[in-house]
């Protein structure tokens, strides 16, 4: 008969099933993922040969390859009707990733029916493992989704599910902790430098011109203290939202890193940009909240608020040109 073999993942190093009651909590003597010495197959035996390939549920233990050519790194769960084990994610540069799978029944009839009672578990496992991707301590979620895919083929596929759910909401969580982390690792060292840079940029300015600081009316030097304090309104603003947890986490490293950055860009332009619209007299008049200012000549105070509101108040120049648009 012909073995019927799905991508869904590990088995557990000491093949003995956990309870229902303790499913999501299950760790079944798991040993290093590839450490084949440690690792006893499941249901008694030694290990094959590295690379002989198995095709029945009988054949696989650690350290043989499975239909797709795959090295099998662990077991889970060995049964005379399936398997459950795992695999490295060969669609990830991650070592750590792996992929949790099944070996159905060898006969077809019987492999059939297996996959019909686990189809609802199956996009759940692979959300997990999307998840897990960006997570560091991946094993005990390995052994939880492995616990859910043996209820399923247990005839019990709704305790299967609510652990799939826990293990998704858990991944969610520590992804969001982890994103607001790097968030703020981000923007905060950015916005620092940059505004301590431009802020020294200024007093370089006024010194050089040789005017008093506080009674300096240099618009080059104040433009360079808005800019300055619109990246510090900015991070101000990013700090406010991580606290109310409301910035994106949910992508990748990458994109958290450049949405951090971009907010503390666009504070400093859009400070810069305001203190010359005001500056210039482009606008005659700028209202923020019961606080007028007026075109024309700006201290250096006004223009540090300026600043300040404008990266904080991520709409404010945005909006601004909208207005002007429309007239």
């Amino acid at each position: 008969m012909a073995s019927i073999n799905i991508d869904v993942s590990p088995k557990d190093g000491n093949g003995q099933p956990p309870s229902a009651g303790t499913a999501a909590k299950t760790a079944d003597a798991v040993a290093k993922p590839g450490d084949a010495k440690t690792h006893p197959s499941a249901g008694g035996g030694g290990s094959l040969a590295p690379k002989q390939k198995a095709t029945t549920c009988a054949e696989f233990v650690i350290g043989a390859v499975d239909s797709a050519g795959h090295v099998i790194h662990e077991i889970y769960f060995k049964r005379d009707a399936y398997v459950i084990y795992c695999t490295d994610d060969v669609s990830t540069t991650e070592k750590s990733d792996r992929r949790i799978l099944i070996k159905y029944a060898d006969g077809d009839e019987s492999a059939a029916k297996q996959i019909a009672e686990v189809a609802d578990l199956i996009p759940q496992r692979n959300k997990a493992l999307a998840l897990l991707r960006r997570v560091k301590d991946k094993l005990p979620y390995y052994t939880q989704i492995a616990e859910a895919l043996r209820l399923g083929l247990e005839h019990k596929p709704e305790v299967g599910r609510l652990i799939l759910d826990d293990v998704i909401a858990d991944l969610q969580n520590v992804r969001a902790s982890e994103g607001r982390n790097l968030y703020v690792g981000k923007a905060l060292p950015v916005a620092v430098i940059g505004a301590s840079s431009l802020i020294v940029l200024a007093g370089l300015l006024l010194i050089i011109g040789g005017i008093p600081f506080a009674k300096a009316w240099s618009p080059l030097a104040h433009l360079a203290i808005a800019a300055g304090a619109g990246a510090l309104g900015a991070l101000l603003s990013i700090a406010i939202s991580v606290r109310a947890k409301t910035v994106a986490t949910d992508g990748d490293d990458a994109s958290i890193r450049d949405d951090a950055l971009l907010r503390v860009v666009i504070g400093v332009i859009s400070a810069g940009a305001l203190y010359l619209f005001l500056g210039t007299g482009v606008l005659s008049q700028l209202k923020i909240g019961e606080i007028t200012f007026n075109a024309g000549a700006i201290p250096w105070q006004v223009a540090l608020l300026i600043g300040f509101a404008s990266g904080f108040l991520e709409r404010l120049v945005p909006d601004l040109l909208e207005k002007a648009q429309k007239k």
